[in-house]
């Protein structure tokens, strides 16, 4: 593939360049700096097996979303 010049005018430490090929259909730019990238190979290198969430779980929620009534018996959460 033909190299990518960024111009003279632009920042080199606050733009970055991802082929198409390479978007994985993943649109958050910040997957595709260095360290996520390095993170990614590290996990498909590990020597367990890969699931996807939904393989592995119903439901994901991140707590309540309002204040829930405490009590000092029961099951904690």
């Amino acid at each position: 593939m033909e190299e990518f010049k960024l111009s003279d005018n632009v920042d080199g430490n606050k733009v970055f360049i991802v082929w198409r090929s390479e978007l994985e259909e993943r649109f958050e730019p910040k997957f595709y700096t260095s360290k996520y990238i390095e993170n990614l190979k590290k996990i498909k290198l590990s020597k367990y097996p890969l699931f996807h969430l939904s393989q592995v779980t119903h439901l994901i929620s991140d707590g309540t979303h309002f204040t829930p009534n405490y009590i000092n018996k029961g099951i904690k959460f």
